[in-house]
């Protein structure tokens, strides 16, 4: 054909804009509209209509109640209207003669659909409803176990508030704890482990440290005076 023999680009067309060399952007990518074969696109156009030919001829094997409209559409009858116990004639692009006639339909079928849904509702278990169960009951043990714990706080309080109330009550003699403490402390001697005297209980440390201290401080382990360390 021509356009297979023609070898330059219109350069007016939108494909010719589209390409680099006319300054576009290179995104549709096709041949100038001049040059593309007019045999192919015959092909193309033909094959288009056998397919929706064949679309159609599926709609009318699958669907012959949507052909039995679109006789009555061409053949100029008014359709009957789908409402619900309704015999007159639904109006022009419309299934209903009214409004309320579609709301009534609507309406049964949501009284026919819903309770069967809310019955698979109530069947299917939800995992947040269990997850907020589990939470629940973790939530009611810490509380028993915090109430358990300030039982036990609260017994104890009572107990220490009775001790202190004896302890209250009680009178306090000084001097004779001062002078059983003296006589027990006079009973009491420690000797010390270095030089072997009496010594007071309550000086007994200090005593031992100097004792040791100076014992350690008189001997002389490898050197070339002899100690002086007696018996």
């Amino acid at each position: 054909c021509e356009a297979c023999c023609r070898t330059d680009d219109c350069g007016q067309c939108d494909f010719c804009k589209d390409m680099k060399k006319f300054g576009g952007p290179n995104k549709i990518r096709q041949k100038c509209r001049l040059r593309q074969c007019e045999i192919r696109a015959r092909q193309k156009e033909d094959k288009y209509r056998r397919h929706r030919l064949r679309q159609r001829h599926r709609v009318k094997s699958r669907h012959p109640e949507r052909e039995e409209r679109v006789r009555e559409r061409e053949s100029g009858q008014q359709p009957q209207c789908l409402g619900p116990g309704c015999v007159q004639g639904a109006r022009t692009g419309s299934k209903y003669c009214s409004d309320g006639c579609g709301v009534k339909l609507a309406a049964n079928r949501i009284y026919e659909i819903l309770p069967q849904r809310i019955q698979q509702w109530q069947q299917s278990p939800c995992i947040a409803e269990e997850h907020g169960k589990r939470q629940l009951e973790k939530i009611r043990r810490e509380q028993q176990q915090a109430r358990g714990r300030l039982q036990d706080m609260e017994g104890r309080f009572h107990e220490l508030e009775t001790i202190i109330s004896r302890a209250k009550q009680q009178s306090i003699r000084e001097d004779e704890e001062v002078n059983e403490g003296d006589g027990e402390e006079a009973d009491f001697q420690i000797f010390c482990v270095s030089c072997g005297h009496p010594i007071n209980p309550k000086t007994a440390l200090k005593h031992m440290e100097r004792c040791y201290a100076k014992y350690e401080s008189q001997t002389s382990f490898g050197s070339m005076y002899p100690t002086r360390i007696e018996g």
